[in-house]
């Protein structure tokens, strides 16, 4: 179910950033990599027994790039999906940043079609 949810609220999220700025959707899809890349260090830190990121990092950086983003470098490197605090933060931040982004989102196209000005000329 997760998996679903995480399909569907990627390509969302990225509309919703694209339609801000061209510019804030390549910085988006840079801190996602940033973030999935971060949970590969880990799990290589992890096999060869050397310092780990934290996770704090790794929740401060699913919860600034994109839960998505994460939760796919979660699931492809078979990372930090068993342990029960870390999991039931991480779905914390998934909901806020999912009804953040939502709100957002909502708001940026409803004042376009209102066509409130200062909306309107910050979108475009």
């Amino acid at each position: 179910m997760i998996k679903l949810i995480a399909l569907i609220c990627a390509p969302l999220f990225a509309a919703v950033i694209y339609s801000l700025n061209v510019d804030a959707l390549w910085l988006w899809l840079g801190i996602c990599l940033w973030s999935f890349c971060l949970y590969a260090i880990d799990k290589l830190c992890a096999i060869k027994g050397w310092q780990r990121v934290s996770e704090k990092m790794l929740l401060v950086s699913g919860a600034f790039a994109s839960w998505p983003a994460a939760y796919f470098a979660q699931q492809s490197l078979r990372h930090k999906t068993q342990k029960q605090p870390f999991k039931r933060n991480f779905y914390l931040i998934a909901v806020l940043q999912t009804c953040i982004i939502a709100s957002l989102g909502y708001f940026l196209f409803q004042s376009q079609s209102l066509n409130i000005p200062y909306i309107s000329k910050w979108t475009n």
